[in-house]
């Protein structure tokens, strides 16, 4: 395995310096994740909200989420073809959350963004199927 930059660790080993101290804590970076199974099923325009009010209960206090992703497709989906709808769809359905993008979007982000915790209303709101719900939940670890 090679070893990769991380934005996390210093690129180089500054342990031998005089008064180095290793910091143990990184500043929260939380993002919603959130997802109804169809337009029709689920009205996501009251189920969206709703997700984010569960899953804010969460945060700490004075803590926002640093970004919103969700979907509106069927959670057996497999996470790589997930948030595929247009912009126009989405914009269609009139949620009063703002969409950063999707569940792909934050698995391919979620680095660059600093991103320290995921939070759902449940985890079954990530996917249906036991397997996509791991595969997803390595890929953010």
């Amino acid at each position: 395995m090679t070893a990769q930059f991380s934005p996390f660790r210093p690129p180089i080993d500054l342990s031998d310096l005089p008064n180095f101290t290793q910091s143990t804590h990184r500043a929260r970076r939380a993002v919603f994740v959130g997802r109804v199974s169809t337009k029709d099923s689920q009205n996501p325009a009251t189920s969206i909200p709703q997700q984010v009010l569960y899953a804010s209960a969460r945060l700490k206090e004075g803590e926002e989420f640093a970004a919103y992703f969700w979907d509106v497709e069927s959670g057996m989906l497999p996470p790589e073809l997930r948030g595929l709808g247009s912009q126009d769809m989405y914009d269609a359905l009139d949620v009063p959350v703002r969409r950063d993008g999707g569940l792909q979007d934050l698995v391919e982000r979620v680095e660059e963004m600093g991103v320290t915790h995921v939070l759902a209303e449940r985890s079954d709101r990530l996917a249906r199927a036991m397997l996509t719900s791991l595969v997803v939940e390595h890929e953010l670890e």
